[in-house]
């Protein structure tokens, strides 16, 4: 009987042994799963931010910096609205009078047969140039100028309209002098000459564009004429005194000095350029230039301009053409 509760209590320890050992792994090793003491990160109920896409320049639809010069009594064939079928801008011209004036005739035929034509009479100048303004429109634009008795330039934009057919006309007062050969860049727009009367009457240096809004300028920077002689330069003898805000720098790219300086009575100022709206840049005492603040005059029947809020024809003799 002892020898059987021997027996059976051996194999009573053997079992619990048995029970404390842990199984052999698999015979590849160990596994890649993390282990359970690593952090893991608790989920939150924020938003992700999605990425921000970089902006897009607008596709090129139309010839960048196209530009060509119709001559008088020519034709122009081109596709003005990249539909496929050419289009063809004319250019006729009569004989001149015996005031050396004559008759034009702008026409725009475009590749369905539409037909559409503006006369322009009694002119003794007449210039037609093609061009793109802006080549994201997928439009090409027509403008001309002409002049007519006492210089008076006058001038009109054309362009096919957007709905297919038929041709959108868009007028300006200015005029322009463009060889076949100009440099012409869409972004900064094509040069032209306009008449103001800020400090006189003068032709005005400038860069317009063409938008479906119309004629505007690209840089709204208005520049006097230049001349190499002096004594024919444009100048105003002061009768009133002027005060400008002193410039620094090289011109057409001044900085205020933060200073102002009063320009006395009897001294000659050049203008120099203008926005036609806010300012009038002059030159004084030989290199010196200044600001003075602009404004066209508003309301019923007024004309002409305000400097430093002052009517202009206060500071001199203001030289009007007719």
């Amino acid at each position: 009987m002892k020898r059987f509760f021997a027996l059976l209590l051996a194999l009573m320890l053997t079992l619990g042994l048995a029970g404390c050992l842990k199984p052999a792994g698999p015979a590849s090793g160990p596994t890649d799963a993390p282990s359970s003491a690593e952090p893991t990160e608790e989920p939150t109920d924020e938003p992700t931010e999605a990425p921000t896409e970089e902006p897009t320049e607008a596709p090129v639809t139309g010839i960048k910096d196209f530009y060509a010069l119709v001559e008088p009594n020519s034709s122009l064939t081109v596709d003005l609205d990249f539909d496929g079928d050419p289009d063809t801008v004319s250019f006729s011209a009569g004989e001149p009078n015996e005031y050396d004036e004559y008759d034009s005739t702008v026409t725009i035929i475009e590749g369905d047969g539409s037909e559409s034509s503006f006369a322009i009479d009694r002119a003794y100048i007449t210039r037609l140039i093609v061009l793109d303004c802006d080549e994201t429109d997928s439009r090409l634009d027509i403008v001309a100028c002409w002049c007519q008795e006492s210089d008076d330039w006058s001038a009109m934009g054309f362009r096919i309209s957007e709905l297919g057919s038929g041709v959108v006309t868009y007028e300006g007062g200015f005029g322009f002098i463009l060889p076949a050969d100009y440099d012409f860049h869409s972004e900064k727009g094509f040069r032209v000459f306009c008449r103001a009367d800020v400090l006189g009457t003068y032709d005005l240096d400038v860069y317009y564009t063409l938008t479906a809004e119309g004629f505007k300028s690209t840089d709204d920077l208005y520049l006097f004429p230049i001349y190499e002689d002096p004594d024919i330069e444009p100048r105003l003898t002061l009768e009133r005194e002027l005060e400008v805000k002193l410039l620094t720098g090289e011109p057409y790219d001044f900085t205020e000095t933060g200073e102002t300086y009063t320009i006395p009575v009897g001294a000659d100022i050049y203008p120099f350029c203008t926005d036609l709206a806010t300012y009038v840049i002059v030159r004084f005492e030989g290199d010196r230039y200044g600001l003075a603040e602009l404004a066209p005059r508003t309301g019923e029947d007024e004309w002409g301009y305000l400097i430093n809020g002052i009517d202009q024809d206060e500071y001199g003799q203001i030289p009007y053409a007719d």
